[in-house]
Formats: structure tokens, C-alpha cells, sequence
């Protein structure tokens, strides 16, 4: 029996008790529970299209997207494809334009290279400054007229020191905080994606490469006629220079997290394992290891007959680095995990309290110390009459080596990575994304007039 009801989708009559068409039944998959008149007419069709409201019927859409397996996988493809393509073009476009060959305009405001605090404006003093694309976390290498950085956007840098203008770059893919390494022509570093790199540093050609298990997050060391770097994975690993080739592994118990440091035919490297182990540089065999309280994730250094290093318990160690015996240790407020730098008979180290010291070299009593606020994340960077250090809030901080009574700072926007000196100038990378060359002659001469 028929009657005047009409579908409320198509406007098609409708049997008795039906609530919709066969045709709107069938786009739902809902036939069976549907009563409905017999299959419309042309002209039926024509009136029910011209009645139909203009425009995109998003509930039609829906029903279809529900029903159709062929159009979800359409629409499915479609969003892929086009992900795809705004991804492309936001790398290229990030590669083209925000990172430049050519070092940037010095002159930004004197808020964003001065401390009211200090009445000192140092605009004057920064060289230049080459952005990358990502935070630069390893410390810089000089080597004659070129500092090489890596950075966290996957590539390893070489800039011209005198202009701060790209020299050649090379493409690792991953992160690069490891710091490098220059010898015999060949400069070393290592990477987030577990590999260490070997290339020719004048044209960044790549020489070898070798894979371990985990990331190489701190510099290897080389030495002779071996290259010595540690991994994530927890071994150490000892290659031929030249050719890459594996000469030994020495196993610890937990990840490396630290650059190891070689001495006399010796090479020292601390673990998270609470351990500090000397092993023969051309065997990859213990000779002596030393316990600590704390995880040990900063490198050690060797003077004076003595190694020196910080550890998670919150102490500088001075051992004999023939015999591991301990010579002395210095309790700071927190966990110590940036390299103790020996100089002129004295140690200076930062600690995560915020505090740099400087305590003798032979008996470990502290002579000063600086508190800056903030957690210092560079070791020591000791010069003529100055001791130069960065901190976790940006700030770089310049202090007289024998008071340690700050004459300089400045803020860079971004934490510090450790600091290199050369021919008058110092280099360093920011968490800003920027390499930095800072000249430091007329700084040196007032450091001089005050000391």
C-alpha cells in the first residue's frame, strides 16, 4: 500500500512503515530493516535530483565515506600524497632559506649583546656568526683557518674563522653533537645514528666510516696510528686511522657517555657504569680501574702525572694515571659532568649547581669559586689571565683566572657549547642555532690592567 510520505533524503514515495528508499537504504547498508516502494522511475530520479538542496551534502559524503571501501582508500592517498609534498617543501624551503652560506649582519640591538648589569656593549667584539639549522651543542675545532662544528640539523660544518663563510659541509642524516678531531690531515667525529666519521678536512670528502650499536655522542681520540671512541652501546672501540678497520673492543657494563682522553700509550675513559678504566692504547687491555659513587659523563685529562675527572657522586678525582691510586678529591654541591681542565697549576671545573672552582692542581684545596645561577654546560676555557665558561641560561662568562671576579658577560640567547680559542678569538656554537666568532684582544688587554 502506498501512501504520501516521501524519503526525507530523496524525496521518493515511500510504502507504508518505510522510513527511507531502497536507494538511500542501500548507500546506509541498511536494505533489510527498510520497507520501501519499488525502484523509482526516471522522472522520479530527475524530480528527486532537482529537489535535492544545492550545494555539498556533507551527510551523503559521510554515508559514502562509511560504506565505500574504495573511496576511504581513495581520500586515504590522496592525504598521504599530500602530506608528502608540504613536508618536501618545508625541508627544502627550511635548507634554501633558513640556513645561509654567508655569516649574518652583527648589529641586533644592543639588548641581545649586552648586560645592563656589566655597563659593557660587545657588539664591537663579535666577528661574525653562521647559522645552522639546529641547536649546536659540541665544542669547535680550530684548525689553521677553520672551525669545524657539527649540529643537531644532521650536517658537520667547516666555516672560514676569519669570515665566519661556509667552506664545505657534509651530510650525516642525524644528529652530530660529538666534538671533532684533527689528524694527519683527516678530521673525526661521530653521530646520533651510532657511525663515526672520518673525512679529508679540507674538502669534507668522506675517508671511512665505522658503525657501532648506539649513538657517538662525544669526540674520539686520535692517537698514532689508532683512532679510540666510545659508544652508547658501552664499548670502546679502537680502528686503524687510515683505513676504519676494528683493532679492539673493550666492553663496560653501561653506555660511554664521554670522549675518552690518551696519554703516554695510555687511554682513560669513564662510564656510567661508576667507573673510570685505563687501558693500553694498542691492545684495548685493563690495566687498572677506579669505583666511583656516581655515573662518570664527563672526560677525563691527564697532567702532571695525574688524570682528572668528575663524577655523578658529585666529586673531582685526581689519580695517578699509572697506578689509579687516588691523589685527592673535591666535593662540590652537585653532580659533576663537564671536563676538569688543568692549567697553571690550578684545576677549574663547573658542577650542575652552577658553580665554577678552582682548586690546586697537587692538593685539591680550593683557592675560588663563582656561582652564576644557572647550570654550567661547557667546560673551562682557560686563557692569558682569563678563564671563560658558558651556562645553561645563555649567558657567556668571562672571569680573572686567579679571583675569579667575573669582568665580562654576555648573553647569546640559547646555552653555550664549549669554547675554543684561537689567534685572538674565540669560537663557540649556541643552542641559538649559531656559530660564533668573538674577537678577545681588547678584552685581553683589560683583563691585563686589572690583574
Amino acid at each position: 500500500m502506498k501512501t504520501n510520505a516521501k524519503c526525507p533524503h530523496c524525496g521518493a514515495t515511500l510504502s507504508e512503515g518505510a522510513a527511507r528508499c531502497r536507494r538511500c537504504a542501500e548507500l546506509s547498508g541498511d536494505v533489510a530493516k527498510i520497507k520501501c516502494s519499488p525502484p523509482m522511475s526516471r522522472a522520479g530520479a530527475l524530480k528527486s535530483e532537482i529537489e535535492e538542496p544545492a550545494g555539498l551534502d556533507l551527510r551523503k559524503l559521510l554515508r559514502l565515506w562509511k560504506t565505500d571501501k574504495r573511496i576511504r582508500a581513495a581520500g586515504v592517498a590522496c592525504l598521504s600524497l599530500a602530506l608528502i609534498v608540504v613536508g618536501y617543501t618545508s625541508v627544502r624551503y627550511y635548507r634554501t632559506m633558513d640556513r645561509v652560506a654567508e655569516p649574518e649582519p652583527i648589529l641586533e640591538g644592543k639588548e641581545a649583546l649586552s648586560d645592563d648589569a656589566f655597563g659593557l656593549f660587545l657588539s664591537d667584539q663579535i666577528q661574525w656568526k653562521f647559522r645552522t639549522g639546529a641547536n649546536i651543542t659540541g665544542k669547535p675545532v680550530v684548525q689553521g683557518e677553520t672551525v669545524f662544528v657539527g649540529s643537531d640539523d644532521g650536517y658537520f660544518y667547516a666555516v672560514d674563522a676569519r669570515t665566519g663563510r661556509e667552506k664545505w659541509s657534509f651530510r650525516v642524516g642525524d644528529i652530530v653533537r660529538s666534538s671533532a678531531a684533527v689528524q694527519d690531515g683527516m678530521i673525526f667525529f661521530g653521530s646520533y645514528n651510532g657511525r663515526v666519521y672520518a673525512l679529508d678536512k679540507d674538502q669534507g670528502k668522506l675517508l671511512w666510516s665505522f658503525k657501532t650499536y648506539d649513538s657517538v655522542v662525544f669526540r674520539p681520540e686520535p692517537h698514532r696510528d689508532m683512532v679510540v671512541f666510545g659508544s652508547e652501546d658501552g664499548n670502546l672501540y679502537g680502528v686503524n686511522i687510515r683505513s676504519g678497520e676494528l683493532r679492539w673492543v673493550f666492553p663496560t657494563t653501561a653506555p660511554i657517555s664521554e670522549a675518552p682522553v690518551a696519554s703516554d700509550g695510555l687511554v682513560y675513559v669513564g662510564s656510567q657504569d661508576k667507573h673510570l678504566y685505563a687501558l693500553d692504547m694498542e691492545t684495548g687491555e685493563e690495566l687498572w680501574s677506579f669505583a666511583t659513587g656516581g655515573k662518570v659523563c664527563c672526560a677525563a685529562t691527564a697532567s702532571e702525572g695525574m688524570v682528572f675527572f668528575g663524577s655523578g657522586d658529585g666529586n673531582i678525582y685526581a689519580l695517578d694515571k699509572k697506578t689509579g691510586k687516588e691523589k685527592w678529591r673535591f666535593a662540590t654541591g652537585s653532580k659533576v659532568v663537564t671536563p676538569p681542565v688543568p692549567a697553571v697549576g690550578r684545576v677549574f671545573f663547573g658542577s650542575n649547581e652552577g658553580v665554577l672552582y678552582s682548586v690546586g692542581i697537587m692538593d685539591g684545596r680550593k683557592k675560588w669559586s663563582f656561582n652564576a645561577g644557572a647550570h654550567l654546560v661547557t667546560e673551562p676555557c682557560v686563557g692569558r689571565g682569563f678563564v671563560m665558561f658558558g651556562c645553561a641560561d645563555g649567558y657567556l662568562y668571562a672571569a680573572k683566572k686567579h679571583s675569579g671576579e667575573v669582568v665580562n658577560r654576555l648573553n647569546v640567547r640559547g646555552p653555550i657549547s664549549s669554547i675554543a680559542l684561537s689567534d685572538g678569538s674565540a669560537f663557540f656554537g649556541s643552542h641559538d642555532t649559531h656559530l660564533y666568532g668573538l674577537r678577545i684582544a681588547a678584552f685581553l688587554k683589560l683583563v691585563d690592567a686589572q690583574e
